[in-house]
């Protein structure tokens, strides 16, 4: 199987390198890879630290740029631009600890044959509307980056999900067909949960893999300007979709499989 790792890029210099190595050097190189990276808005050295990372592995990587375009133009660019079976969004905030994490992304592709979109990092239940609710996995390095409190102790293993969000997984041909990331929630976000929503529409299965992933959230927009965004999205997607959702039945987050790793003592928290 081919994986493109699709990664947008703003003016992080000081640790493109970091995350770069987080994702690649836990795969374990069984399958096929390429590397995107689409730089927005350059003006630091982010592409010339990655270029000189990258040319000292065995990667295919094409560098791309874009003009202050946000993440969902970003993505849908290195969409245009990908060979891979299944291309991976990827924040310029997010790195990952698991070994091995695309052998298990790769299972769980193989074992879910109507699958729709696979989240990293957290998973939503929208009944009838969305709520916000990240599962995170209790790990000592995380620590310093969030505050938690426990909600309850659940199985570790494969979360069937309403929605996704970034980072996530999806086969090429199947977000082509869908014409793409939607641009009408640009400039920042609400793509994600639209491309869910079209893909339970499809009767596809969204999938949440609890991935030991850290996300820093850090955005170069201020606050305000972040909560109006959101708001926005949240306008868009409640007036395409309410309908839709309000006839949806309630229903629990169902466990499909669990991991191989015995992982009895780990406890899952809601952030």
């Amino acid at each position: 199987m081919k994986f493109t790792l699709a990664f947008a890029v703003y003016n992080k210099e000081k640790w493109i390198k970091s995350i770069l190595n987080s994702w690649l050097s836990t795969m374990s190189y069984k399958n096929q890879y390429e590397i995107i990276i689409v730089f927005d808005g350059l003006k630091d050295h982010s592409d010339k630290i990655a270029k000189y990372y990258l040319d000292y592995t065995d990667f295919n990587y094409q560098f791309l740029y874009a003009d202050n375009k946000y993440e969902i133009f970003c993505n849908n660019l290195a969409l245009q631009h990908a060979k891979g079976d299944y291309i991976i969004f990827i924040q310029d905030d997010n790195w990952i600890y698991d070994k091995n994490w695309d052998v298990l992304l790769q299972e769980t592709i193989e074992k879910i044959s109507n699958i729709g979109a696979i989240g990293f990092l957290s998973g939503l239940e929208l009944f009838p509307s969305a709520e916000y609710k990240r599962i995170e996995i209790n790990r000592p390095h995380k620590k310093e980056y969030f505050n938690k409190h426990k909600v309850g102790s659940y199985k570790l293993g494969i979360w069937q999900v309403d929605a996704i969000n970034r980072p996530f997984a999806i086969k090429r041909i199947l977000l082509n067909k869908l014409g793409g990331l939607n641009r009408e929630f640009m400039p920042t976000c609400g793509d994600d949960l639209d491309l869910s929503i079209k893909l339970l529409q499809k009767g596809k299965i969204n999938i949440y893999i609890p991935f030991d992933l850290l996300n820093t959230s850090n955005s170069p927009m201020l606050k305000q300007e972040k909560d109006r965004h959101y708001s926005r999205a949240l306008g868009l997607y409640r007036k395409k979709y309410k309908s839709y959702l309000m006839n949806r039945k309630n229903k629990k987050v169902r466990l499909l499989f669990s991991l191989k790793e015995d992982l009895d003592n780990e406890t899952l928290y809601w952030v």
